[in-house]
């Protein structure tokens, strides 16, 4: 299967843009904070979870730890929501 091999490079190749992202982001910041007190940690849970989602695909991972990942990425990202919707 050729879908398999290209999927994984081209989410490599994004995390990759995403590292070199967050890390310009925080260097350009005009308020510098820690990096745990920010948004910073939410774009670092949300890339764990991204590889992890990635792995599930690739290594064909048993459902249930799918069910937990996924889960555990839709709370990730309504949190997100939460806190952008508090600022609006």
């Amino acid at each position: 299967m050729l879908l398999l091999p290209l999927l994984a490079a081209s989410q490599i190749a994004l995390f990759f843009i995403l590292v070199i992202a967050i890390f310009l982001s925080y260097r350009t910041a005009e308020a510098k904070r820690a990096f745990w007190s920010g948004i910073y940690p939410l774009y670092l849970l949300l890339f764990v979870f991204w590889v992890l989602n990635v792995l599930t695909i690739t290594l064909r991972i048993a459902i249930e730890f799918r069910a937990f990942l996924y889960t555990a990425s839709s709370l990730i990202i309504a949190y997100i929501a939460y806190r952008v919707l508090k600022k609006v």
